[in-house]
């Protein structure tokens, strides 16, 4: 409340940084890299308002704040550490949101920021607040949209989202569709439909229905989607997965005959330049074709491809590389990828898990139909996860070895004697679990240890790079 009390005052952002700040790595980084620097530190004492919403592991919260950093997070779907929300002055409309450690963050603020100065000037000059006569003109009915479009013989831009609890459609309408110039590029050259899927607002069954087979006929399993269609509303021009900040100009890609998806030999074709084995390492092999197909989870256009540069496929490469090694070492430590990993796994988090957090996921399962041995099955049989699950099991104990092997006997008692409400009983009694949660708070710190441990393998693999210019 104090936050917003200044944002509104002093008519700037805020700022939420919602953080793990004893345990999260990356939320240390993000720290290091960008937060503690002078370039940071002087755009956030000009232009925002700061609030640090922690989620801390060994230290405990006044329980109101708390309660609030609880709020905020289910209020602003945080699902995930580190995470940067930007709100307007005004405390409630979201500006921009950063997900996980980005170097670029003063960047994406600075473009919050003028966001938030360009909201100012038009309630300044008494312009009229948000209404639909100033947003694009979109429509829900198919029928309407695709007769419109053949009247006007414009195109029909169908956009998939699912407004009310979709994070990246929502920056989707933030960054891109409810700014004046996609209302001037849209009201030129597109007839606009909406298909929404929310999860808390109840549609018209009639337009439920017609959003659910539009859905399925156009084979969309994510949002937001964009899909272009011919003013006939049959064939498809291109579509656009997920978000993006380029999203007029993609759309204008598509309308140039640039977004038909573009089969494997063409997409061959257009990285001609790179050799057919892109790693070579042992075990570790890494085809031009699982990269391309890596880059590219859905058929790419031509434009798409025309977008990656070759330092950006290098560096594409080498987190690629990275990757395989961290998986590489996991499975010579013992994590075989299995779906018995991942139950494992999940079961023994969901058993540590506090009683209430515990009741609160199993009540919402249970309201999505769902139970927990359901969800975690589905989860288990998942490749993707697996790995990622043994990479993650790997990267624990290997940074929980690396921090109790600098712990000292004195260094236990000062954390039980700093921590006594944790620890009730006398030190010999809470030793053990004084250690345990003092290595798990020190781990994070040690995990970025394996990251030179990645490096100095890389530098005997055989890799492509691109030529230094």
């Amino acid at each position: 409340e104090a936050a917003k009390k200044q944002a509104a005052a002093e008519k700037k952002p805020i700022m939420m940084f919602f953080t793990g700040s004893d345990w999260c790595g990356w939320c240390q980084r993000l720290h290091e890299d960008v937060l503690d620097k002078s370039e940071f530190q002087k755009l956030a004492g000009d232009k925002l308002v700061l609030l640090e919403l922690d989620f801390p592991r060994s230290k405990k919260l006044p329980d109101a704040v708390k309660k609030q950093n609880d709020e905020l997070g289910r209020k602003f779907n945080v699902d995930g550490y580190p995470t940067v929300v930007v709100l307007a002055s005004d405390g409630e409309t979201e500006l921009d949101r950063t997900v996980g450690y980005d170097t670029d963050l003063v960047n994406n603020l600075k473009t919050a920021i003028k966001k938030n100065s360009s909201a100012k000037k038009k309630d300044a000059a008494g312009a009229a607040t948000e209404t639909d006569a100033g947003l694009p003109n979109w429509g829900t009915d198919f029928e309407a949209a695709k007769k419109r479009a053949a009247a006007e013989k414009k195109p029909i831009l169908m956009y998939f989202t699912g407004s009310d609890w979709c994070i990246w459609c929502k920056r989707l309408h933030a960054d891109v569709l409810d700014l004046p110039e996609f209302k001037k590029f849209s009201d030129e050259k597109l007839v606009l439909l909406e298909l929404d899927f929310p999860q808390e607002k109840q549609l018209p069954a009639e337009l439920k229905k017609q959003n659910d087979k539009l859905a399925e006929q156009f084979k969309v399993d994510g949002y937001p989607c964009t899909i272009v269609l011919e003013p006939d509303g049959k064939t498809e021009l291109g579509r656009i997965s997920g978000y993006s900040k380029e999203y007029i100009d993609k759309v204008q890609d598509i309308l140039d005959g640039k977004g038909k998806p573009v089969t494997m030999d063409e997409l061959r074709k257009q990285f001609d330049y790179l050799p057919d084995m892109l790693v070579e390492y042992e075990d570790l092999k890494l085809t031009k074709d699982e990269l391309l197909k890596e880059i590219f989870e859905e058929k790419p256009s031509a434009s798409d491809c025309a977008r990656i540069t070759p330092e950006s496929v290098g560096m594409m490469i080498q987190e690629n590389l990275d990757q395989a090694i961290l998986l590489y070492l996991a499975q010579k430590a013992g994590y075989k990828p299995s779906p018995q990993l991942v139950k494992d796994s999940v079961m023994k988090e969901f058993d540590e898990m506090p009683a209430q957090e515990r009741k609160d996921l199993e009540e919402a399962l249970k309201a999505q139909g769902q139970s927990l041995e359901d969800q975690i099955a589905m989860l288990a049989d998942i490749e993707e996860i697996q790995k990622k699950t043994a990479m993650q099991l790997f990267v624990n104990e290997h940074a929980e070895k690396a921090a109790k092997k600098d712990i000292t006997e004195d260094d236990v008692k000062e954390f039980y004697n700093s921590n006594r409400a944790q620890f009730p009983g006398t030190f010999e009694e809470s030793k053990d679990k004084a250690l345990d949660t003092l290595v798990k708070a020190r781990a994070p710190q040690k995990a970025a240890e394996l990251d030179k441990e990645i490096e100095a393998i890389r530098k005997d693999v055989k890799y492509w790079k691109p030529e230094k210019k």
